[in-house]
């Protein structure tokens, strides 16, 4: 503890009572969290939760490391508290996630996008022109693949090319 000679300016207890009031408002809502039910809450809530109390403890156990004026870039406790932070950004994304563009096929879209480059009079493929509409989604093999491009058996349409070693 520091012991001072004289009495205390007047700015530094304004700012002693905004610590104060800060400290007592994080020791409420620290005891909040831990007054929670926690098997009352969904396996994702639960997660969440207990994240959040480590990264309270931590950050609390950090400023007292900090108070006491010692160093704390290579102390554990920065790597524990950056850990924390992957994880609570993890839970973010997972919250996130329906948020996130589907990879569902947009099925009708593919299907405009094919009905648009096959020639409606020849009923021809423009990209393909020596392949017709039908040949599009046949396949020699029995089992039908999902894939309407795919055609087995196709001639290959130049030459391959052997290149010098």
């Amino acid at each position: 503890r520091l012991k001072m000679s004289g009495p205390i300016p007047e700015d530094m207890k304004e700012n002693l009572l905004k610590i104060s009031a800060a400290l007592k408002e994080v020791e409420e809502n620290v005891r909040k969290l831990a007054a929670v039910n926690v098997s009352e809450l969904s396996k994702l809530e639960q997660a969440r939760h207990h994240v959040t109390m480590c990264y309270a403890m931590s950050t609390q156990f950090w400023m007292l490391l900090k108070i006491n004026g010692q160093d704390t870039t290579n102390h554990p406790i920065t790597n524990e508290m950056a850990r924390l932070k992957r994880y609570m950004q993890q839970l973010s994304d997972l919250d996130n996630a329906h948020l996130r563009p589907s990879t569902k096929l947009d099925q009708d879209a593919a299907r405009r996008f094919i009905g648009h480059n096959l020639d409606s009079d020849a009923g021809r493929h423009l990209l393909f022109p020596s392949s017709s509409a039908s040949d599009i989604h046949t396949t020699d093999s029995p089992v039908k693949s999902r894939n309407p491009f795919v055609k087995r058996n196709i001639p290959p349409t130049a030459p391959k090319r052997s290149y010098p070693p």
